[in-house]
């Protein structure tokens, strides 16, 4: 399916209903749900699983939803409880992730001068990375994973909505 934020319930009951992702597969999903709640304090509501299968696939740039007032799709299982941020685990090739510090409506931020609309920053995210970033955070920047300018292998990225 190509629906985007999905339930961990969800998530689970449909890994633990498929024989071959029994084992594995759902208890490595189970485990990342585990450990993001213990480790901070919240309780998992939403999951995203972007999958990049080479150099030409990406993610544009965006803020996480981290409430109700946001669009989560039309098939979105998600209870959109208010959020306090996401936590992304990368598996697989290592990938560029764009961070741009913004000075939008959004934002809290001011831009430093007229000709200022942002701040870009590239970061390699590497297979076993874990990346998290709050609600503050999120108002203020955006990211996504631009296309490689170089051949690389397929990437899996798991994205934990906190609240």
């Amino acid at each position: 399916s190509t629906d985007r934020n999905q339930s961990p319930a969800a998530v689970l009951r449909l890994l633990e209903s498929i024989p071959e992702a029994k084992g594995g597969v759902a208890k490595g999903m189970r485990a990342l749900v585990n450990f993001t709640e213990a480790r901070y304090s919240c309780n998992v509501t939403a999951v995203q699983v972007n999958f990049h299968p080479d150099q030409t696939s990406f993610h544009a740039q965006h803020r996480d939803i981290f409430s109700a007032k946001q669009r989560g799709g039309l098939n979105c299982t998600c209870s959109f409880r208010t959020c306090v941020g996401t936590a992304c685990y990368s598996v697989g090739s290592s990938r560029v992730l764009m961070l741009d510090t913004m000075t939008d409506e959004f934002s809290s931020l001011e831009a430093c001068g007229e000709d200022c609309t942002r701040r870009s920053e590239r970061r390699w995210v590497d297979n076993g990375a874990l990346m998290y970033f709050n609600d503050a955070w999120n108002l203020t920047h955006t990211h996504g994973v631009p296309q490689c300018t170089h051949d690389c292998g397929p990437r899996i990225s798991i994205a934990l909505l906190c609240s």
